[in-house]
Parts: structure tokens; sequence; C-alpha cells
């Protein structure tokens, strides 16, 4: 049984970290296209 809890618990720490990863992802990649978004809306139309 306490085999099986380590185990669990092992998994559960690993998901978390894969999580964290995942997430700190996404939060990066939103603040970066929000960037391009307002730069490629200051620049006229012809010249990009």
């Amino acid at each position: 049984m306490i085999a099986f809890l380590n185990s669990f618990f092992s998994y559960v720490v690993l998901f978390l970290i894969m999580a964290a990863i995942a997430g700190f992802g996404i939060f990066a990649g939103i603040t970066m296209r929000k960037k391009k978004n307002v730069k490629d809306a200051a620049v006229p139309e012809g010249e990009a």
C-alpha cells in the first residue's frame, strides 16, 4: 500500500510540474501575441 501511495504522489507532483510549465507557455504565448498585434496595428498596411 505504501508503494502505491508513493507512486501515486510521484505522478501527482509530475502532473503539477507539467501543468505549471504548460500554463507558463500559454501565458507567454498570449503575451507575445498581444505585443505583436499592437506592433502590427502601428504599422501602415502597405508596409507590412
